[in-house]
């Protein structure tokens, strides 16, 4: 399992103009829709984003620190419940929202996946 916590920063964090890097051979509609989506996530209230990466820092911390004295089922229930607290964020559905422009084009966004690898798989072993 890829560690949630990761892709969350990953999206939060890079541009959409990295995304479109990865895709030299995307045709131009595509590249519309990216540029479409990038403009919509600058919509996106920064403050918001500050306020997540820094919940999500501490929170990374926390499963580390429970992942490592054992407490693999208080990690566990801790890390589902944190992931859909995020997945109802305001500025996390914002950001769902600029991504549905782009559906299609790329994978599931990784934030959408977050929950269900958690409920799937241990978030200890991702660490």
């Amino acid at each position: 399992m890829k560690n949630p916590l990761l892709l969350l920063s990953l999206i939060l964090l890079n541009p959409v103009a990295v995304i479109a890097q990865n895709f030299p051979g995307m045709p131009q509609m595509d590249m519309q829709k990216l540029q479409q989506m990038q403009e919509c996530m600058q919509q996106v209230d920064q403050t918001q984003l500050q306020a997540i990466e820094k919940q999500q820092q501490q929170f990374d911390t926390e499963i580390r620190a429970l992942c490592k004295n054992g407490k693999r089922d208080q990690a566990q229930q801790k890390a589902i419940a944190y992931a859909k607290k995020m997945m109802n964020n305001p500025a996390i559905k914002a950001m769902q929202k600029c991504g549905e422009i782009a559906r299609g084009m790329m994978p599931e966004m990784p934030v959408t996946r977050m929950e269900k690898e958690l409920e799937s798989q241990h978030v200890c072993d991702a660490y």
